[in-house]
């Protein structure tokens, strides 16, 4: 049986065989965006990861970076620089980003508990 990271290791593979380039060509042909999650210190730590990320997607969704723990951790405190770089990273390889939750029940900051 194929497991998830085999099929989508394979899935390029099939693109080029078929000569259509990766999968951000590929959508990008068809007029659609094709993206993933991603992880910040992955993508900032991991020049591999960063370059194939970049050359197969063309929309990054941030993971966890968005969200209110991160960037409000404290009431006068604002945390913007894990968001900035992924928002360079898109800017820098002509990506989309698409916002994720800034307000999520599993995720909140622990002052704001405290207040609510």
């Amino acid at each position: 049986m194929l497991d998830r990271r085999s099929f989508l290791a394979a899935v390029p593979a099939v693109a080029l065989a078929q000569g259509e380039g990766g999968l951000r060509e590929v959508a990008a042909k068809r007029g659609m965006w094709f993206g993933a999650a991603a992880s910040w210190p992955l993508l900032r730590d991991d020049e591999t990861y960063a370059r194939h990320f970049a050359a197969e997607c063309n929309m990054l969704v941030p993971e966890n970076v968005l969200k209110m723990q991160v960037v409000h951790p404290e009431p006068e405190r604002y945390v913007f620089i894990p968001g900035d770089f992924l928002a360079s990273f898109c800017q820098k390889n002509g990506m989309k980003m698409r916002g994720h939750t800034l307000v999520w029940h599993q995720q909140m900051a622990p002052w704001f508990q405290k207040v609510a």
